[in-house]
């Protein structure tokens, strides 16, 4: 079943895929020196008070703990998927390679000035460190370092992901290899293992624990696309603050 959790962000159920997403498609969405060690920097006074009630603070100081994940320059990344996955509509900005929220139905400045909107799928999923970046296996006995993160999709991966299953599997069913295109822009996804690997592992439990601060989504929704207001989409597209006619900011509303 897929909920409509506000109007610009939905929870999807991927035990629906089909009727998500319909049809076939391709993804065309010298000498070692030696170490010199600096002194230990004296901090200031109250350089270590932070301020928790502060969401961006907060942001900021867990981020270390729950990012995306993604292969880096030439390596494979090996995955598990896991509920829940989150869509929103959202818009490329390449000048300034950000992704911003979609502000319909409320206002299309995003729509007229950036381009169409694009739906972006985030999913709750685990990375095994251990794997190798060449292929994304991993070794007998090796620790498979399991992190905690978040993958984002675009609506063209998950068609290719869903060419790779088989009957009776979702996204969620398999592990999953990743790797960076060879040619063009993005991303490819290969089916890797049938039974996923903290399974075989018998790590269930484990991953459980390490998922279940973020099995409600709210930490995800937030990771997807940073909520903005139009004023501040404005600022970012034009680089200046619109005229308002009235000097108030009456008008303008947040995601």
């Amino acid at each position: 079943m897929t909920i409509k959790i506000k109007d610009d962000v939905t929870e999807l159920d991927f035990d629906d895929v089909d009727r998500l997403f319909p049809g076939e498609g391709i993804d065309n969405d010298p000498d070692e020196q030696p170490v010199r060690i600096a002194p230990p920097v004296k901090p200031k006074p109250d350089d270590d008070i932070l301020d928790l009630s502060d969401e961006a603070t907060l942001d900021k100081v867990t981020s270390g703990t729950f990012m995306r994940i993604k292969p880096e320059g030439s390596g494979v990344i090996s995955v598990a998927l896991f509920s829940p996955a989150i869509m929103a509509k959202t818009h490329y900005h390449a000048g300034k390679n950000k992704v911003l929220p979609c502000l319909q139905p409320t206002s299309d400045f995003c729509c007229k000035n950036i381009g169409e909107a694009r739906d972006t799928v985030a999913l709750l999923s685990i990375q095994y460190n251990g794997a190798s970046t060449k292929d994304g296996s991993i070794r007998k006995g090796i620790d498979p370092d399991i992190k905690v993160g978040y993958l984002t999709l675009s609506r063209s991966a998950l068609r290719t992901m869903r060419q790779q299953l088989q009957e009776g599997e979702t996204p969620y069913t398999p592990d999953w290899k990743i790797m960076k295109k060879t040619n063009g822009i993005g991303f490819e996804y290969f089916r890797q293992r049938t039974v996923p690997l903290y399974k075989t592992l018998g790590l269930e439990k484990q991953v459980e624990e390490m998922l279940q601060p973020y099995r409600d989504g709210a930490t995800l929704r937030k990771r997807i696309v940073k909520p903005m207001t139009l004023l501040e989409v404005k600022m970012l597209v034009t680089g200046s603050a619109p005229e308002l006619d009235d000097g108030r900011l009456d008008d303008i509303e947040t995601l």
